[in-house]
């Protein structure tokens, strides 16, 4: 360090940050912490809790989509079911096996809160013995205040009865 002559004062900066730099070190670290908090609190209601699974069968009368003839369906679901609050979310697998020869799959997405119900599903219908394919989609939405239900269901066959 340099001498100072007598009556002056030697001003002399730290070694380290300026206080302009520290400043916005902190504002920079502040919104680091921020986005983290926010990223970590919309995170946690997400793996709150897994969804429950289960299995449900059902067995009806159905209409064969390409010969118009009524068939025995044999359905199985697997569901997955998420609740949060007074809301759920359904995710089903479906897999079905007609009477007629049919081999399904499809998937079903079903959301309930307090205000609606609404429930997606596509299905494809294959049957091996006859070449026959049908495409089953559909939408059902339920406004469960007023009780006014929306219902649209698509069947169409594309195999080799068409």
């Amino acid at each position: 360090m340099d001498l100072v002559p007598a009556g002056r004062v030697a001003v002399v900066e730290p070694a380290g940050l300026t206080e302009r730099m520290e400043h916005t070190m902190r504002r920079i670290l502040s919104t680091l912490v921020a986005a983290a908090l926010i990223v970590v609190g919309t995170a946690i209601p997400a793996v709150a809790d897994q969804p429950d699974e289960y299995v449900w069968t059902d067995t009806r009368t159905e209409i064969d989509p390409c010969s118009g003839e009524p068939v025995t369906a044999y359905f199985t679901f697997t569901v997955q079911e998420h609740q949060h609050g007074s809301n759920t979310v359904m995710h089903t697998d479906m897999y079905a096996e007609t009477s007629s020869g049919y081999i399904a799959n499809g998937v079903e997405n079903i959301v309930v809160n307090k205000n609606h119900y609404i429930q997606v599903f596509n299905w494809v219908n294959d049957n091996p013995d006859n070449g026959d394919r049908a495409l089953i989609k559909g939408r059902i939405k339920v406004d469960l205040r007023t009780g006014n239900a929306a219902v649209s269901v698509e069947t169409k066959c594309i195999g080799q009865n068409a």
